[in-house]
């Protein structure tokens, strides 16, 4: 069974840190309509009438009838399933498994000494040698839009991120829990990364980070997000998946960051109906 649901409760659905690799906010941005399956899971349906089901928050294995879908399949053309287990039924196609990236707080170093850090260390002080800095904001100006198109320009994303990039100057006008962590140096606005938190949990979430020259900023960028975190006494930091991208996944693990919460993404399609 779905219920609608409005902004003040996909806040409410937020702080309880449910969702663990994106913003529960920000994909109802993006999303036509945003519900809720069984008063417990977030469902988000766009115009292409396609579904994503997030079953995080699921704790048994069996609890994932594949018949609590079949509601939801009346008004859609696909079902996307982001679960914590694999969702059993032979109309299910698995597309991929990945992995949600934490990074333990309590265990950084924020000076950054010993040779565990060498790696990190030098490009972070190559960045501070170089003038670079950071600021926060929740206004996206017209160098925001620009890097992002240079952004877009250089990156092959899919449909998804494409869409939550294009819906952000959205978000921060009708969500007031977000920010930005921006990178500048003496030509501008380098890179920022949006930031949310989970207050219940102690975790700040970074979902998303849009960077010019990314080999220097991302770093720089990093280092300055812990930086943010443990300053205000979180104790995680979450940096989203590995995307099934060897080389994020090396950047991540650079940074001590380790696999959290796996997640199996599956989808049922018309033609492959649960009926």
């Amino acid at each position: 069974m779905l219920r609608h649901l409005n902004n003040q409760e996909i806040e409410a659905f937020q702080r309880k840190g449910y969702m663990c690799e994106h913003l529960l906010s920000l994909y109802s941005i993006i999303a036509q309509y945003t519900a809720l399956l069984d008063d417990n899971f977030p469902v988000f349906v766009n115009g292409f009438k396609e579904a994503d089901v997030i079953f995080f928050g699921l704790k048994d294995r069996n609890a994932g009838k594949i018949e609590n879908l079949k509601g939801i399949e009346k008004h859609v053309n696909t079902i996307n399933i982001i679960s914590p287990f694999r969702i059993q039924g032979k109309n299910i196609i698995s597309k991929y498994v990945d992995w949600d990236y934490h990074i333990p707080l309590d265990d950084f170093s924020l000076d950054l000494k010993g040779k565990e850090y060498k790696r990190i260390r030098y490009r972070v002080k190559q960045a501070e040698k170089e003038g670079y800095y950071t600021k926060i904001s929740r206004e996206l100006t017209s160098n925001h839009l620009y890097l992002l198109s240079r952004y877009l320009n250089v990156h092959e994303l899919n449909p998804w991120d494409y869409e939550e990039i294009l819906s952000l100057e959205r978000y921060f006008k009708e969500f007031n829990h977000c920010l930005m962590i921006e990178v500048h140096n003496q030509d501008g606005l380098r890179g920022f990364d949006i930031v949310d938190f989970y207050e219940d949990t102690a975790m700040m979430v970074v979902p998303l980070g849009i960077y010019l020259h990314p080999r220097k900023v991302s770093d720089f960028m990093m280092y300055e997000d812990i930086n943010y975190a443990k300053q205000r006494g979180y104790k995680i930091l979450d940096v989203g998946p590995s995307c099934l991208n060897p080389g994020l996944q090396r950047f991540k693990e650079k940074w001590f960051a380790k696999p959290a919460h796996q997640f199996f993404v599956q989808y049922i399609h018309k033609e492959h109906s649960t009926n």
